[in-house]
């Protein structure tokens, strides 16, 4: 989950993002399905397991990072929870599983806490569209579950191997259509293969994609499916874990940045709270980074792709941008260097100043460019 926020939506998008995992899930399961024993299968069961992935995997992944992108970290998990869930009521309702009233009474409160958490939650900057997002990860855990219950099934006639290749090779094939109708969006493909972004899908690639399903026909085989879904808790234990360490681990990096009172009232117009301490502590640059490099994980789990263009929008870069874009568009036309600084709210001078930094030549070389270029 860490992992894919902080990929999400900056270094690639939601839908571009299934597509990556599905494809390599895919290519990786056939390509060692060459070193295992042979499985025998026949024709409709390849074709039930390659619809099963088609609506199941990629239903589950489709569902769940878009609706992420569109509600916060802790509504999302809230309905990943749910999993267990759902897997209970479709095992009762299709294969006559043992009903108690302390199921129905857990049932009953979780389903009631995810419908009051839909209904009541607003949207605003962390969650650009609230409702919607959470609405998307219910159906995200519901799929899930149809695909654990219905894989269990076809375990009972099919190998390990078969199932993951044909059910991974149907949802590649319906992510890639999904993806060339949304439009295919990664910026990460233009960074070094070790840079931090390409280091981070590599790992969400080999681990949460290809390892930890690569595990779960095993647990199908020998732990009931209802247990299996329930493991899902495990994910949310882990983050918090981890965010407290992470923390903690910041603090111990940054002694003099501890709050000693809990109460963020005591603290209001309290100049202590924003100076420096550095002089305190002698300087390393390598504390320095890992500090920055904490406090970006921690934050990139509440941006949001609405976030992302709310704050870029009100930026230089973004406002710049306003100008590139006005430039092309009137290229025909006397463009002054006022007007350019009027749709960025500075000054003529600043204007330039910050134009030659980030672009870097001035406007109105910039703009005999331009005018060059279409002309030719």
């Amino acid at each position: 989950m860490n992992a894919l926020k902080y990929l999400l939506p900056l270094w690639i998008a939601p839908v571009t993002g299934v597509t990556f995992r599905l494809v390599f899930g895919a290519a990786a399961f056939w390509l060692i399905d060459i070193f295992c024993k042979p499985e025998n299968s026949t024709i409709r069961q390849k074709w039930q397991l390659f619809i099963l992935g088609a609506l199941g995997i990629y239903g589950y992944m489709f569902f769940y990072l878009l609706g992420i992108s569109k509600t916060t970290p802790v509504s999302s998990s809230i309905f990943v929870s749910l999993e267990p869930i759902w897997v209970f009521i479709i095992s009762v309702l299709f294969y006559k599983e043992k009903v108690t009233w302390m199921k129905v009474l857990g049932i009953g409160m979780g389903l009631g806490g995810a419908v009051l958490c839909i209904s009541t939650q607003p949207s605003d900057d962390l969650a650009s569209n609230a409702p919607l997002g959470n609405l998307m990860c219910l159906a995200s855990s519901l799929v899930y579950a149809v695909y654990l219950v219905f894989s269990n099934r076809l375990l009972k006639g099919v190998g390990d191997m078969t199932m993951l290749k044909y059910t991974f090779l149907g949802a590649a094939v319906m992510a890639v259509v999904v993806n060339t109708i949304y439009g295919f969006d990664a910026p990460i493909l233009k960074m070094s293969l070790f840079s931090t972004p390409m280091l981070v899908l590599l790992f969400v690639l080999v681990f949460p994609t290809t390892i930890s399903y690569l595990l779960l026909p095993l647990g199908l085989k020998y732990l009931k499916t209802t247990l299996v879904a329930i493991y899902g808790y495990l994910i949310l234990i882990v983050a918090t874990v981890t965010s407290f360490d992470l923390v903690k681990r910041y603090l111990e990096l940054n002694p003099y940045k501890h709050l000693m009172v809990s109460d963020p009232q005591r603290y209001d117009n309290d100049r202590m709270i924003y100076e420096s301490h550095e002089e305190k502590i002698s300087f390393c640059t390598s504390r320095l980074m890992e500090s920055n490099g904490i406090l970006l994980q921690l934050f990139s789990r509440f941006v949001t792709e609405e976030s992302v263009r709310k704050v870029t929008a009100n930026t230089l870069y973004g406002k710049l941008d306003l100008a590139v874009q006005y430039v092309n568009k009137n290229l025909d036309k006397h463009i002054s260097i006022i007007e350019l600084a009027d749709l960025m709210f500075i000054t003529p001078d600043h204007f330039s100043k910050v134009f030659k930094k980030i672009i870097g030549i001035p406007p109105c070389e910039y703009i005999q460019m331009k005018r060059i270029e279409r002309a030719q």
